[in-house]
């Protein structure tokens, strides 16, 4: 029988068979309470299994727990804190949460909307007049849902040359960064993009408003009634905190560490505890804020169109209202080499939390296993695939909004989108790749549906090829305002181009459609003048879409 997420009881009993070396897993375990009936009652060692890979010697691991009814159940530690020193990881042990931060920001507004002080739709230009005016109001519940079109900030900084880690960069240095942006990814509300620069900007609104930092106005709203002891916000990465794990990223036989350097919070930044957020989600288990604070944090984002997006106030939003999937309020983080999971299935009252050091750990997967272990064995869980009614044909598309080149591909093994990864059929012409699915009109164009709920146009375009001429055209230097940084396009030795941006090696420019290439980071596309010259190049990069550069020479 098949648990939610795909863990087989073969597959368990292949991981338990697996030794799990003595003296490296330091573990609390909490004696488990009954759960509902058919649900599966794990012991420590079903999730030891899950994992034994960061019980190795000289590993960073991480730090996980499970609380079910409102009552603990297991927390348990793997591998070490701290490799200089071979400190092991504790169930105590303080980690930096990446993305699952954003929910305490997006909470941090909402209290302050039902205390009257600002409205979900304001315009954040009334708290923040340094953005520009974009035509539209850009409101708060856009930025808590990233359906505002603000670029991410620290995409433009790795534009600059400074990817993020390499400056320490802080709150108003994003906000000079986004401040310099003329243009937006989308119109406000008219589609989804994951921005970072929203939850930054709303702690900059929430210390406007409050009079407080967010560190201040989050330790005595939500820190400090609750009992989160262990909570902070990294607004200061040089400071000294107690029992604080170093974060590893992988350089291939070794570690080596990979801190978040910068001062930057908001977007993520929060310093915490596996059992701090326990506490916070018995806490909204509870309802201890009240149903109109729950209500506006589960709520989904709505785009223009009135399309609802999986995006909440800081948590994706899955199954429920109608779906055979189990409803799951959750949200990873990722910021330098440290990982991180929450995720609520309320409708079961089951909460993991998952707290890493270890840059190769993938948080969603390995929380999802150990939430499998305690969800109900449900049969109409698994999704019934029917097959494609058309075959799909290799080629070129570009979505019509930006001209982002996808490249398909149809092997023996079936057909693969770049970027994406391998397609397999869901539907009627629909397919899925990764989280995205694909929903075909015909053999030359399709939607593209993103995990966040977004809709996306493409169509079929012809192939270009580098000519001499073309590459001729685009050699020289090119500059951003809105970059503050300039970009060097040069000739390479294989007759094609390379572009080269401050601190990066340079990265070869393969051509996708006319006048559009694809690079390392993303992809440029050219705009002429009624004499056919390039006067502009477009770059778009995660998070970035159409950063203008013009022409220096």
């Amino acid at each position: 029988m098949t648990h939610r997420f795909g863990i087989t009881a073969v597959a368990v009993a292949a991981l338990l068979a697996g030794a799990v070396q003595p003296g490296v897993v330091q573990a609390h375990a909490v004696q488990p309470q009954a759960v509902q009936s058919g649900a599966v009652q794990p012991g420590a060692a079903e999730i030891d299994a899950v994992f034994a890979r960061w019980t190795a010697p000289g590993s960073p691991g991480c730090t996980v727990a499970v609380e079910k009814d409102g009552r603990p159940v297991i927390a348990r530690a793997y591998g070490l804190a701290e490799l200089e020193h071979a400190v092991p990881a504790a169930t105590d042990t303080v980690y930096e949460a990446g993305s699952v931060s954003k929910q305490f920001v997006a909470s941090a507004i909402i209290l302050l909307s039902l205390d009257g002080k600002l409205s979900l739709d304001d315009d954040v230009r009334r708290f923040i007049p340094e953005l520009p005016d974009y035509g539209a109001p850009i409101t708060l519940r856009m930025m808590i849902t990233h359906t505002s079109g603000l670029r991410d900030w620290g995409a433009i900084a790795a534009l600059e040359g400074w990817p993020r880690g390499r400056r320490a960069m802080d709150n108003q240095d994003v906000l000079a960064v986004v401040a310099r942006q003329t243009a937006l990814n989308h119109a406000p509300g008219g589609g989804i993009i994951y921005s970072n620069s929203n939850y930054n900007l709303m702690a900059v609104v929430i210390e406007r408003v409050s009079g407080q930092t967010l560190q201040a106005f989050t330790h005595d709203r939500i820190f400090s009634p609750l009992g989160m002891t262990h909570s902070r916000w990294r607004d200061d990465f040089t400071a000294v905190v107690p029992g604080r794990a170093v974060a590893y990223g992988r350089d291939g036989d070794r570690w080596r560490q990979e801190m978040p350097f910068e001062n930057a919070h908001g977007n993520g930044g929060l310093l915490t505890t596996v059992g701090d957020l326990m506490l916070w989600s018995r806490a909204l288990d509870d309802g201890r804020f009240g149903a109109d604070f729950m209500r506006e944090l589960e709520r989904p984002g709505v785009l223009n169109d009135g399309h609802a997006v999986g995006y909440a106030s800081g948590l994706f939003v899955y199954g429920g209202a109608g779906s055979r999937a189990r409803r799951e309020l959750s949200h990873s983080g990722s910021t330098g080499g440290y990982r991180a999971w929450l995720g609520r299935y309320p409708d079961d009252r089951l909460t993991v939390a998952l707290l890493c050091n270890a840059a190769n750990a993938p948080p969603t997967d390995l929380a999802r296993q150990v939430a499998a272990l305690f969800l109900p064995k449900d049969a109409e869980l698994a999704a019934t695939v029917e097959p494609a009614v058309a075959p799909l044909t290799a080629g070129l598309f570009a979505s019509d909004l930006w001209s982002e080149p996808l490249a398909m591909a149809v092997t023996d093994a079936g057909p693969r989108i770049e970027r994406m990864g391998a397609l397999s059929a869901v539907g009627p012409n629909l397919w899925r790749a990764g989280g995205d699915e694909l929903a075909f009109d015909g053999p030359d164009r399709f939607e593209r549906r993103t995990s966040l709920g977004d809709r996306i146009a493409y169509h079929r375009v012809e192939a270009a090829t580098m000519t001499p001429e073309v590459r001729a055209e685009l050699v020289g230097r090119w500059w951003s305002d809105e970059a503050q940084a300039g970009i060097e396009i040069r000739p390479a030795t294989n007759d094609g181009l390379e572009l080269r941006i401050l601190h990066q090696p340079p990265m070869a420019m393969q051509p996708a459609q006319k006048d559009v290439f694809v690079f390392g980071l993303g992809y440029v596309a050219f705009d002429r003048d009624a004499a056919g010259r390039p006067t502009t190049m477009r770059v778009s990069i995660e998070r970035a879409r159409n950063v203008a550069f013009r022409r220096l020479d």
